[in-house]
């Protein structure tokens, strides 16, 4: 569960796990310091932390070392990282960390705006780090200060038109990080597992409409539709067909945004000729119906 004991959240509700997010339209956000936040508490238990939500760490001062299996990732001062939901890892901080931690479920950041997400699920950040990392200089803290300062206002306050306040500071500081990642394609080839997760997901990015089978992208990569879902499960914490309906449906709640589109036409420009076949997957995967999705979704946005 997310905390909210620093910045009271009382029109958003708490955020909740993956299984129960997938049943739900679900707009959490929380923004907190690193005092009071998972990831400097985690170390204290020494047990793997599963990440339920995307987060932006920001740690202004400090240090820290994130452990998966024999893998290890240093992070330092002014560095931002980015998480996903789905990982699991270990975190040990080296003394005392200041910063922010951003936390917010899929949706929130799917009405964000399309570049934040294709920010979070680039695939050219996969390779021997475990997350994406972002250094910055002294004017991009300031510039991330005064965001983060702007976050935290509309956060503890209950002014109109919160929600979207708050989803377009997002978009602005995903945008200011999205200048400053380094992007690089230097990491060698034979990466084992995180090489078969980079090819996976530029696969399904270019391919979600037409191909919608584990098997369409296990004969594509010459791998068993089984090791091809053990693999990615292993890495992601979800299998390689869950990745592939929550693509889809990340789409079809992005093409609802847009009134003039109806159901009919989203079910066409996903590649499901039969309307009542998407729709029936649609409430499988969200727990409601497309129908009421959109009605929800418009009647946040009056």
């Amino acid at each position: 569960m997310m905390a909210s004991n620093l910045y009271p959240n009382p029109a958003l509700r708490a955020y909740i796990n993956p299984s129960q997010l997938k049943k739900s339209f679900n707009l959490a956000f929380e923004i907190q310091t690193l005092e009071g936040s998972p990831l400097s508490k985690i170390h204290q238990n020494q047990h793997t932390l599963t990440q339920d939500c995307y987060a932006i760490v920001w740690l202004k001062k400090g240090s820290g070392k994130f452990r998966i299996d024999l893998r290890t990732q240093q992070i330092f001062e002014s560095n931002v990282i980015l998480l996903s939901p789905g990982q699991h890892y270990m975190f040990e901080p080296a003394g005392m960390l200041e910063g922010y931690s951003i936390r917010f479920s899929q949706d929130f950041l799917c009405l964000a705006g399309l570049e934040t997400s294709d920010l979070f699920h680039s695939t050219k950040h996969i390779g021997e780090t475990i997350f994406p990392v972002v250094q910055l200089d002294n004017l991009a803290q300031a510039e991330i200060e005064l965001i983060v300062l702007n976050m935290i206002k509309e956060y503890s306050n209950c002014f109109k038109s919160r929600t979207e306040a708050l989803q377009g500071f997002l978009r602005i500081l995903m945008i200011h990080l999205s200048r400053k990642i380094e992007i690089t394609d230097s990491y060698p080839i034979g990466a084992g597992n995180n090489e078969l997760l980079k090819k996976f997901i530029l696969l399904l990015d270019k391919n979600f409409i037409n191909k919608k089978m584990v098997n369409d992208y296990a004969n594509d990569l010459a791998v068993s539709p089984n090791y091809l879902n053990e693999v990615i499960k292993r890495v992601t914490g979800f299998t390689a067909s869950y990745h592939i309906h929550q693509r889809i449906i990340l789409e079809a709640k992005r093409l609802a945004l847009n009134p003039q589109i109806n159901m009919k036409e989203i079910a066409y420009k996903l590649g499901y000729a039969d309307m009542a076949h998407f729709s029936k997957f649609f409430k499988v995967n969200c727990g409601i119906t497309f129908t009421d999705f959109r009605k929800q979704l418009h009647a946040l946005r009056d």
